[in-house]
């Protein structure tokens, strides 16, 4: 999911993303697939960074699934900041597609460094 996202994959997109997917980003942006998928300064923005996932849990509850997890961003290997998500995937059809996105930003963080002064 990470990777088809951030990697702005058309197929992940037309193959994997619910038609009624939504997504309420950690910077306060709401968009649904459409929106989302056409959002190319985004993808470039995030295609600088790389990412490091922890404490995620998995939840299935009949046909309906929910991933949530703590994502550490790193700009060229320095920490930039963490956030918190939750994912929500559908059964549709005997496959998982992903519907619903939400990140925070973590109250509990370590701080990024300061940046450097030129």
């Amino acid at each position: 999911m990470f990777t088809g996202i951030l990697h702005h994959s058309t197929d992940y997109f037309k193959d994997y993303v619910a038609n009624d997917y939504i997504t309420i980003n950690a910077d306060g942006v709401m968009a649904d697939k459409e929106q989302t998928y056409a959002d190319s300064s985004r993808f470039k923005m995030l295609n600088g960074f790389t990412w490091k996932l922890s404490d995620k849990k998995i939840r299935a509850y009949g046909d309906v699934g929910i991933i949530t997890g703590r994502a550490g961003i790193y700009l060229k290997e320095m920490f930039a900041g963490e956030f918190l998500y939750t994912a929500i995937f559908v059964k549709d059809h005997k496959k998982w597609m992903f519907t619903g996105w939400q990140g925070t930003m973590s109250k509990d963080s370590p701080k990024p460094p300061p940046m450097p002064s030129k």
